[in-house]
């Protein structure tokens, strides 16, 4: 049985070398953002971004186009935190909403 090619090299290249690599790595990182940092990237937007509304990537990794944004108060209900900036959603979900509380 012939063998094509060689051998190669041994490394402690292992996948737990490779994950605590990446954790070191990652740490290192976030030691050098501020602790605020995801905030000053999305909580300071106060306007939807432009196009058709439609959502962009899910629920933990995502966010929304086209949005509109619910408002604070209503006749039958009032937004929590708004500080936080969250209460967008697409155009037919807020239109749903404002609907169903004036039913």
């Amino acid at each position: 049985m012939a063998v094509f090619g060689t051998a190669a090299p041994m490394t402690s290249a292992f996948a737990q070398d490779n994950a605590a690599q990446e954790t070191a790595h990652r740490q290192a990182m976030l030691a050098r953002l501020p602790a605020d940092a995801a905030k000053r990237v999305f909580g300071l937007e106060t306007t939807p971004a432009p196009g058709p509304a439609r959502p962009i990537g899910d629920y933990t990794k995502g966010c929304v186009a086209g949005a509109v944004q619910l408002p604070a108060d209503g006749p039958t209900w009032q937004v929590m935190r708004p500080s936080r900036n969250r209460a967008w959603g697409l155009p037919l979900l807020i239109g749903f909403l404002e609907q169903v509380a004036a039913s």
